[in-house]
């Protein structure tokens, strides 16, 4: 069972499946969350997540696209998106920033309840239980070698990979929209902000404001992290 929230490469996770699970897998779309059947003990759970920087930067920007379903909420809570959305691609001006200063204060906590709500954390749970109910989460910012960890472990647990197609596909992007690099639309006081917005997500997935907005990784750097990955392995069962 594979599970995105939206904005952490859901798009890149409905690609992949079909080619690389050679057995039977769900995928919950980004606004599913598990159903009670897939807690069952044959089941294998991936999720991906995001550093909260740069889900708040992406999806800021798809909304000043144009596009997303937090962007439709605050249109029929009454909103007046102009105050609220960047106007001019990349959206990295001072006039643009001003408005996403203003956004992220509405967007308080979106992140933390996206997550709990997917994967079925209620708001008395911790971080062992949010480790608990996810075999293996994959980090946008080094998807695709995440991607491959999971891959082994699902083989471990009795699970077939085409491994064939998964090396064909390292490095493709999805998705891409007219924004810059998450560093541009964050200072410190905006990185600070989302740490306090959302803490739960910082204290799961150990990080912290000077990581907040990691970037995401080359295909260079992903193929020669895969190929690390590959060498531990054979290392590991010699």
């Amino acid at each position: 069972d594979l599970q995105s929230f939206p904005k952490t490469g859901g798009t890149a996770m409905k690609y992949l499946a079909p080619q690389v699970f050679l057995d039977k897998y769900i995928i919950r779309n980004e606004f599913e969350t598990f159903d009670d059947s897939d807690f069952e003990d044959n089941h294998f759970r991936v999720a991906s997540i995001r550093s909260p920087c740069d889900y708040y930067r992406s999806l800021w920007t798809f909304g000043s696209e144009g596009h997303g379903a937090f962007k439709g909420h605050l249109r029929k809570s009454g909103y007046d998106l102009n105050e609220y959305y960047g106007q001019t691609p990349p959206f990295d001006g001072p006039e643009d920033l001003a408005k996403f200063d203003k956004w992220l204060r509405l967007a308080n906590g979106t992140y933390t309840h996206r997550v709990r709500q997917s994967i079925k954390v209620n708001r008395r749970e911790e971080i062992g239980d949010v480790q608990d109910h996810v075999h293996c989460w994959i980090r946008t910012e080094s998807y695709y070698p995440d991607m491959q960890k999971c891959l082994h472990k699902f083989e471990k647990m009795g699970g077939k990979v085409d491994w064939v197609k998964f090396r064909k596909a390292v490095g493709e992007t999805f998705n891409e929209s007219a924004h810059d690099k998450c560093g541009a639309y964050f200072n410190e006081e905006r990185s600070e902000l989302v740490s306090c917005m959302d803490p739960e997500i910082f204290k799961w997935f150990n990080f912290d404001v000077s990581s907040c907005c990691a970037g995401a990784s080359t295909q260079k750097a992903m193929r020669s992290q895969i190929e690390a990955n590959e060498l531990d392995l054979k290392q590991t069962c010699a």
